[in-house]
């Protein structure tokens, strides 16, 4: 599917966010990602495609934001940084069982570290919708590397409870902070770098979560 981008502005010192208008109403679920790729036209070269998440509910089909991390060397991110609002992509997807789809739910846990951040924007919303509880927590290395800073702030001084983790400044997330830090829900969902997800997996097991409560999606 052909999608434009509408708006594209610098997140963080290392993010970018990206809205991409689309030609087609795309059934996304919250949670779910797209896979991204570049005309070979642009660039004269085949340029690998990669997955994001998608950070908006699905509430506008033919509208969706993206959270990008730009490498200085990276085989898409690099490229993608040289484009500008008014050029195209291909899009393929939504793909992914990383979802949030009961509107039953009582309270749902969100767990982040950097860029794992993105699906949880979308599920936040969609939580929003369904008067469902959220608590968060997010690790990112500096208060500058925060994504989405505003909406979640707003979020937390609203209905949104949790904390971030600074983990320049304070200590890497464990056991007793999680058991502090967590609510009794439905759902822990956890999404960022493998170590991080694994890590946090086996801290709530050991806290007594029931594995089939525990939701994981990892990149990179």
């Amino acid at each position: 599917m052909k999608s434009i981008i509408r708006k594209v502005w610098n997140e963080t010192r290392t993010v970018k966010t990206v809205v991409l208008e689309l030609e087609k109403n795309m059934d996304f679920k919250a949670g779910q990602f797209v896979m991204i790729s570049i005309p070979k036209n642009k660039f004269g070269k085949l340029i690998p495609a990669r997955a994001y998440s998608i950070a908006n509910a699905p509430n506008d089909r033919y509208e969706i934001k993206l959270y990008i991390k730009i490498y200085e060397d990276g085989r898409f991110s690099s490229y993608f940084n040289q484009l500008e609002e008014g050029d195209e992509l291909e899009i393929s997807g939504p793909f992914g069982r990383f979802i949030l789809e009961d509107s039953k739910l009582q309270s749902i846990n969100f767990i982040a570290a950097g860029t794992g951040i993105a699906p949880f924007f979308s599920m936040y919303e969609f939580s929003n919708k369904n008067n469902i509880k959220c608590n968060l927590i997010y690790s990112e290395r500096t208060e500058e590397d925060i994504i989405g800073k505003k909406i979640i702030d707003d979020g937390f001084s609203n209905n949104l409870s949790g904390k971030y983790v600074i983990t320049s400044k304070d200590s890497r997330i464990n056991k007793e902070f999680i058991e502090n830090n967590i609510i009794k829900s439905n759902l822990y969902f956890i999404c960022g770098p493998p170590e991080f997800v694994n890590d946090i997996y086996d801290m709530l097991v050991e806290l007594g979560v029931k594995e089939e409560k525990i939701k994981t999606e990892r990149y990179g």
